[in-house]
């Protein structure tokens, strides 16, 4: 069979009980999930601007990070780069250039001149499993090959495969557990399959690509999944046409790793009255025997399962979208993509299907710009906006779509050295373009841009910004509040009115407050009886009230009564926080509306001098007005944390 122009490398689906591939760039399923966690306190490993780099092909470093990266056992970040040289600007030569960069160091190891380059194709680069980088690569402006390095070293293996002089179009892909090596250059006829799992490459015949009436293979774009490999099966889609060329109809075809021969194919699923041939692009993602297609048709679009196992094509579930075809990544079991149902000029945010059968888990409602980077858990990274006021934002997602947090840009800028803006990372414009590209075996998430910067983010710490209100549905993250309340809920002081509720303007009754207060303090437990006759013993409050009580915090309105459902004021909490926390109480203070002779005066000035009140105004406090859930909130947890010193 001659030979035709290459495409870009991916790696297989595994089982769904075995870890994923250690790189969504290499992995035939693109399922972009890691089988490591990634960092939880995010803080900078380190930062290479790649313009800054001098090699010995680029003295005057690098123009452009041209695709997604690699990860090599060896330690290695392998990335596609673009050198600005004149002597690399004729057509005899290709103007880019492979290199490895330190994980640890972020030093460049080596270089390798002449490969193909992003804007002939995609030819992305991708690893097998012994740790073999394949490159589309044109040494010294001769004859295209499609060739092995050792990432360690930079060094050629041995191993290639003669090209005609072809641009590459879609991605090479790499795996099965035969190992094999796939690419073709548009269409089915140029479909070919090697065996690499030896030190040369091996020849199978693909049964398809000898079929008149296969035409192109459809791609989701330059460097998305044209095909996926399950264990022993490649799933593609093809074009089917008549004698005159043109298109009948679209269908997912299964060929066999060991012989190339077409085990099954079946018509693209496709919404009612609409032709399978209507679906120009597909991005396929493999999970075990399952594959899910996102297909491409303005306005029909759809998601979809088929059953693989056994070279066998099934159906499984469709799920319909309103505008365009994402791209997918494997979840905690969901698919998670981007969901383009948005107006106009918006990012879209992340929606998750449970991949059983297809029912929505969560729309998460955060505009997310980039494609999820998936964690094993199913929380994700991704690039955050507001739609347009709050900038990108390299942010964690949670299992359930919620936003964790977000790194805060000031302090970014600040941890890289001679950086005082953002765009002197050379990200791409304000961090627009970033891609969340790979986590490393060590935990480090790798960040790229569309300018020539590379970002480390590890577990160090220092540069999130914290989100608040995400404890419960109805605290605004911006309430001023919003922290503490949150800060209730994880101290288990509160749970809440409602699954899911805090009421942050709601009322505070004294007995709420009490079992509050006893609930925050370790050193104070709940009593079964006690001196106030209008506290009913099965009141839920009432343990708490009476070991108030006991404890010497509260001494009731009486000597037999509390009030229970009277709502509490700032002077009462001022001085049940006194007592709680052992504060002595202080003569003077600031406020000029507390009378000296008020019997909480000590202990409003106690509890001013400690930090945790400041007052309505510097010199008010209004001792005599009620307050909310969510002022409650920010003075109990002031009083925690002042204790905790």
């Amino acid at each position: 069979m001659a030979a035709t122009a290459i495409a870009a490398l991916a790696l297989p689906a595994v089982a769904a009980a075995q870890a994923p591939w250690p790189m969504p760039a290499a992995d035939s399923g693109a399922t972009n999930q890691s089988p490591t966690a990634g960092p939880t306190d995010p803080g900078l490993k380190w930062h290479l601007d790649l313009a800054q780099v001098e090699t010995s092909f680029a003295p005057a470093g690098y123009d452009s990070l041209d695709d997604r990266v690699v990860l090599a056992d060896a330690g290695v970040m392998v990335a596609r780069v673009s050198n600005p040289e004149e002597q690399y600007q004729n057509t005899a030569r290709f103007r880019s250039e492979l290199i490895g960069i330190d994980l640890d160091t972020a030093e460049v190891r080596w270089e390798i001149p002449n490969v193909s380059p992003v804007s002939q194709g995609s030819c992305m680069p991708a690893l097998d499993s012994q740790d073999r980088i394949w490159v589309e690569q044109r040494p010294d402006g001769g004859d295209r090959i499609v060739a092995a390095f050792d990432p360690s070293t930079g060094e050629p293996t041995g191993a290639q495969i003669p090209a005609e002089d072809q641009r590459c179009r879609e991605q090479t892909i790499v795996g099965g557990d035969t190992e094999r090596l796939v690419f073709a250059s548009g269409s089915a006829g140029n479909l070919r399959m090697f065996d690499i799992s030896g030190t040369a490459p091996t020849e199978i015949d693909v049964a398809l690509a000898a079929r008149e009436d296969a035409g192109d293979l459809l791609n989701h774009g330059n460097r998305d999944a044209w095909g996926v490999m399950t264990s022993d099966h490649f799933v593609t889609l093809v074009e089917i046409v008549d004698s005159e060329g043109d298109a009948t109809e679209h269908r997912i075809v299964s060929i066999a790793l060991d012989d190339g021969s077409t085990t099954d194919e079946i018509t693209l699923p496709t919404k009612a009255g609409i032709d399978s041939t209507a679906y120009d692009r597909a991005y396929l993602l493999a999970d075990g025997d399952r594959v899910y297609l996102s297909t491409r048709l303005t306005g029909d679009s759809q998601i979809l399962a088929v059953d693989a196992a056994g070279g066998d094509l099934s159906p499984d579930w469709d799920h319909d979208l309103d505008l365009r075809a994402p791209d997918l990544t494997l979840g905690d079991g969901v698919v998670l993509f981007q969901d383009g149902r948005r107006a106009a000029g918006t990012a879209p945010s992340v929606t998750a299907l449970d991949t059983a059968d297809g029912s929505l888990v969560f729309d998460n409602g955060e505009p997310v710009g980039a494609q999820p980077l998936a964690n094993p858990d199913g929380s994700f990274y991704g690039r955050t906006t507001d739609g347009g006021t709050r900038l990108n934002e390299i942010s964690l997602m949670g299992p359930d779509g919620q936003l964790e947090w977000r790194i805060d840009r000031g302090r970014l800028v600040q941890a890289v050295a001679g950086a005082d803006e953002i765009d002197d990372l050379n990200m791409g414009s304000n961090l627009a373009q970033t891609e969340m590209a790979a986590i490393g075996p060590d935990g480090t998430l790798y960040v790229t841009g569309n300018g020539e910067g590379i970002l480390a983010i590890d577990d160090s710490g220092g540069l999130t910004e914290f989100i608040c209100g995400q404890s419960f549905t109805d605290v605004d993250p911006g309430n001023t509040h919003a922290c503490n309340i949150d800060e209730m809920a994880v101290r288990d002081i509160t749970a809440g009115v409602a699954p899911g509720l805090f009421d942050p303007s709601g009322t505070v009754p004294r007995e709420q407050f009490a079992s509050f207060l006893v609930r925050a303090l370790d050193d104070v437990d709940p009593v079964a009886s006690g001196p106030f006759d209008d506290v009913d013993a099965g009141s839920v409050h009432a343990p708490n009230i009476f070991g108030a009580a006991a404890a010497g915090i509260t001494q009731g309105t009486t000597a037999t009564t509390f009030a229970p459902d009277r709502l509490i004021t700032r002077a009462e909490v001022a001085s049940l926080l006194a007592r709680a926390f052992d504060l002595e109480p202080v003569d003077a203070g600031p406020f000029d509306d507390v009378d000296t002779g008020n019997v909480h005066a000590g202990n409003i000035n106690a509890v001013f001098e400690a930090g945790i009140t400041a007052g309505v105004t510097a010199t008010e406090f209004d001792p005599d007005r009620t307050l909310n859930r969510a002022q409650m909130s920010s003075l109990l947890i002031r009083a925690l944390d002042a204790a905790d010193g």
